[in-house]
């Protein structure tokens, strides 16, 4: 019979490759890691965006409303003059009738 001839030896994996095999999964999970970093980022950036239009908005409303108060203010302040000046003129009068309604009365 014939003899049948050993296989080869498979070639063991050369020693660099071996090591490079062990930093693939930190090379896949370094790029994930970046990939995750920049989308946090963008977000990030995003939300500071967002809040610096909230600040200018808020801004401007209470800038308004600081001028809208104002306003209020001195037509409040207005009418409690034209009232000042008006009551001393009444006054005797709502006397004067307030006596004259106590005399019918008697």
């Amino acid at each position: 019979m014939a003899e049948i001839a050993p296989a080869p030896a498979p070639s063991p994996v050369p020693a660099t490759r071996q090591k490079l095999s062990v930093f693939e999964p930190l090379d896949a999970r370094i790029k994930e890691l970046t990939s995750s970093q920049a989308e946090l980022l963008g977000r990030i950036q995003n939300l500071k965006q967002e809040v610096q239009k909230w600040r200018c908005n808020v801004e401007a409303q209470s800038k308004t409303l600081k001028t809208e108060l104002l306003d209020v203010k001195e037509a409040l302040g207005s009418e409690v003059q034209n009232l000042k000046s008006v009551c001393p003129l009444l006054s005797p009068t709502i006397f004067f009738l307030s006596f004259w309604l106590c005399s019918l009365h008697r």
